[in-house]
């Protein structure tokens, strides 16, 4: 199996696309489109100091390419109450916990979006369902190792989000709870 090359930061390709797809871009502020500038909100846990700075770092780099980024501090409550509900929002960051399971159906197949279900992201593909689908119910272990290697690359051709860093936590397990 190959393995997928890393998109990195391409500040040139960044502005062609953007170009491309209409949004002009302007010498002092947003890029814009029709009269419409390029702005969106990124929603950060307000409390978190590491938060805060990936979030002025993100904004420093969409500055770059004309696209300006407007911070909102939120609380844990609120993004709990934001994921757990399907809400909209525009741009959040978010700490994922990427399991070892080969079962992601409930994180991206279309029919759990919606309030209390886990596809908050609201990614809708025809062929990631029928992928989710067969990882789920098939039981060959080869055949779901290569299931799982086009999952990998559908969602990488998707990019219904993007992973930032992986952090490596210990975590300890009491008898009936974790500390």
């Amino acid at each position: 199996q190959q393995a997928l090359e890393p998109i990195g930061f391409d500040l040139e390709k960044a502005n062609q696309l953007l170009n491309e797809a209409g949004w002009s871009n302007l010498r002092y502020g947003a890029r814009n489109k029709n009269g419409v500038p390029l702005t969106f909100k990124l929603t950060i846990i307000g409390g978190d100091p590491f938060q805060r700075e990936l979030g002025r770092a993100l904004q420093r780099q969409w500055r770059k390419i004309g696209a300006e980024a407007q911070l909102h501090a939120a609380s844990y409550g609120e993004i709990a109450r934001v994921r757990a509900s399907n809400a909209e929002f525009q741009a959040i960051l978010i700490q994922q916990p990427l399991t070892h399971y080969l079962d992601q159906y409930s994180l991206w197949h279309s029919s759990e979006i919606g309030s209390g279900l886990g596809n908050f992201t609201r990614t809708q593909d025809e062929k990631l369902d029928a992928l989710l689908t067969e990882i789920r119910t098939n039981f060959d272990p080869a055949k779901n190792q290569e299931y799982a290697v086009q999952l990998q690359t559908q969602l990488y051709d998707l990019q219904p989000c993007f992973h930032l860093f992986l952090s490596h936590h210990a975590r300890v397990f009491q008898k009936g709870r974790a500390v």
